[in-house]
């Protein structure tokens, strides 16, 4: 990937595809000789730099069809995360701006009086997923507040302020 496509968002479609060639193999685990070697099955020629195959220099059509053997072989192309709105929210049935706040503002109150190692955005994703695990359909949980529907917010919420309470943790909502 070049920079110019690291900085600015990708225009055409030939760059998605190359972004996400990029992103399958990385997912699927594929090293960077097969790679390499995966796009020379498909009609890459080496690129600018004269040593090995780029997708630069494959059509559209052969970048296509390189996309769908690593869809058959496992790539499954994830949606970014896209903030929800608050009326989405509502009409989703998805956890509050307000909910996700206080999830945050809880944790850090915990951290900052030493009850929470970790008060990383990470370490309070990795415990949601924990603590949503029972109330979620599949019982795998939820990776972040933000994918919560307000019911499991709201059980997430309930159970920091036990541990708070527990803990002799105080902490204040913020407005």
């Amino acid at each position: 990937m070049t920079s110019a496509t690291a900085t600015r968002p990708p225009k055409t479609t030939s760059e998605r595809i190359r972004i996400a060639l990029r992103l399958g193999a990385k997912q699927i685990g594929m090293d960077e000789d097969a790679y390499r070697q995966f796009l020379a099955r498909h009609g890459a020629r080496p690129g600018r730099d004269g040593d090995h195959p780029s997708t630069t220099t494959m059509t559209e059509a052969q970048l296509a069809a390189a996309l769908d053997e690593l869809r058959d072989k496992g790539f499954a192309p994830v949606k970014p995360y896209r903030p929800r709105s608050r009326a989405q929210a509502i009409r989703t049935g998805a956890a509050s701006g307000a909910q996700i706040e206080l999830i945050g503002q809880i944790w850090r109150a915990m951290h900052e009086a030493g009850v929470v190692r970790d008060g990383s955005t990470s370490a309070l994703r990795a415990w949601c997923k924990t603590t949503s695990r029972r109330h979620s359909p599949d019982k795998k949980g939820y990776d972040a507040p933000e994918l919560m529907p307000a019911e499991v917010a709201q059980q997430v919420i309930e159970a920091l302020k036990r541990w708070a309470r527990r803990t002799g943790v105080q902490w204040q909502q913020e407005d």
